[in-house]
C-alpha cells in the first residue's frame, strides 16, 4: 500500500507599489457641461411665401450676405394699399379741423369726431410704418461671418411667425464656448481670477485653455427646488481639434496648483513620531525611509525630500 504525504504551501503577500515620478498637482473644482458654438438662430418676423433661399447647408458667408428672401410682391400690394387707406384718413382729418363755427365753441359731438379722426389717422401712421417695415423684413441677411449649419425651410413654404422657430442657423465654429450649470455648493467655490481650462471627454489627456465669460448670480430651479447657476467660458485654443457643438466634459476652474515637482500615492506616506516615512522597495530588499511632503491633491502628495525620480515605494 503506497502512502502519499500532504503538503501544504504558505500563501505569499503581494505587495503594491508605486513609482516616484515628476507630475503636476492641483486642487480643483470640476463642473460637468457641454460644448457650445457661437451660433445665430434667424427667422422672419412676418408671414410670407419664401421666394429664393439664396445660400445651401455647409457654405460660408459674408457679413451682410443675402440668406432668404420671401416673395415681396403681396407685401408691396399690402403696403400701396395701407397708403392710399393713410391719404384717406389724412385728407378726413384735416377737413374737418378746418369746420369754422360761430360761436368758436366745440361741442361734444363735434370733438369726439376730431378725435375719432385723430385716432384713425395715427392708426393709418402706424399701418404705413408697419407695412414699410414688413417689406424690409421680408429678406434675411448674415449677421456675421460663419457657416450656414441648418436651413430649416424650402423654397415655396409658407413662413410662421406664431409657431414657427429658426429658419436659418448661422455659426462661428471658431468661437467655441463651454457651459455648465454649477450647483450651490461649487459656485462658492469658483472666481474669474482663477486659472481655468476645459476637459473634453472624447479628447484624452488634453485640456483647453479659456477665458471665464460668466457666472451667474441668478439662481436656475430644478423641478426638485434645488438651484444652479450658469457658468460660461471661452476655449481660447482648440490645439489644433475641431472642436464641435454638444461635446460633454469639464470645466476646471484651479485654485491651487504646483507643476514638476515629484509625486507619490498618498497612500504610500506613514507617520512615526511626527515623521513622515514611505517603504522603498529596491529589488526584494525593503527600506525604511523618512521624507518630507509638501503640496497634496488629497490623492498624491509632493515628495520634497527623501526619494528620487523612479524610486519605488511600498502602498499600504
Amino acid at each position: 500500500m503506497t502512502q502519499y504525504s500532504k503538503t501544504t504551501s504558505q500563501p505569499t503577500t503581494e505587495v503594491k507599489t508605486a513609482t516616484a515620478k515628476k507630475s503636476s498637482l492641483q486642487i480643483a473644482t470640476e463642473i460637468d457641461g457641454l460644448s457650445v458654438v457661437d451660433r445665430r438662430d434667424l427667422k422672419f418676423n412676418v408671414n410670407g411665401k419664401v421666394y429664393k433661399v439664396a445660400v445651401k447647408e455647409g457654405q460660408l458667408v459674408k457679413k451682410g450676405q443675402l440668406l432668404i428672401s420671401l416673395d415681396s410682391r403681396d407685401v408691396q400690394k399690402n403696403l400701396e394699399s395701407t397708403l392710399k387707406d393713410y391719404s384717406i384718413a389724412r385728407n378726413t382729418f384735416d377737413q374737418t379741423g378746418q369746420v369754422t363755427y360761430a360761436d368758436k365753441v366745440l361741442t361734444d359731438t363735434i370733438r369726439r369726431s376730431l378725435d375719432n379722426s385723430q385716432y384713425t389717422l395715427d392708426k393709418s401712421v402706424i399701418a404705413v410704418e408697419l407695412k414699410s417695415i414688413a417689406l424690409k423684413e421680408s429678406y434675411l441677411y448674415a449677421p456675421v461671418a460663419g457657416v450656414v449649419s441648418a436651413i430649416n425651410i424650402k423654397e415655396g413654404e409658407v413662413t410662421n411667425t406664431q409657431n414657427g422657430g429658426a429658419v436659418i442657423t448661422i455659426t462661428q465654429p471658431i468661437n467655441l464656448s463651454f457651459e455648465s450649470m454649477a450647483e450651490d455648493i461649487d459656485i462658492l467655490k469658483i472666481d474669474s481670477d482663477q486659472k481655468v481650462v476645459v476637459k473634453i471627454d472624447s479628447v484624452p489627456n488634453v485640456t483647453f485653455p479659456t477665458e471665464v465669460d460668466f457666472i451667474s448670480n441668478l439662481a436656475t430651479l430644478d423641478q426638485n427646488g434645488l438651484a444652479t447657476y450658469k457658468v460660461r467660458v471661452k476655449i481660447t485654443d482648440q490645439k489644433g481639434y475641431k472642436l464641435l457643438d454638444g461635446m460633454s466634459g469639464q470645466i476646471v476652474f484651479i485654485t491651487k496648483e504646483k507643476e514638476n515637482i515629484l509625486v507619490i500615492p498618498n497612500k504610500a506616506v506613514f507617520r512615526e513620531n511626527n515623521t513622515s516615512y514611505v517603504t522603498k522597495k529596491s529589488g526584494d530588499k525593503l527600506e525604511k525611509v523618512p521624507v518630507v511632503t509638501g503640496f497634496t491633491d488629497g490623492k498624491e502628495v509632493e515628495v520634497v525630500s527623501g526619494l528620487s525620480a523612479g524610486d519605488v515605494v511600498v502602498l499600504l
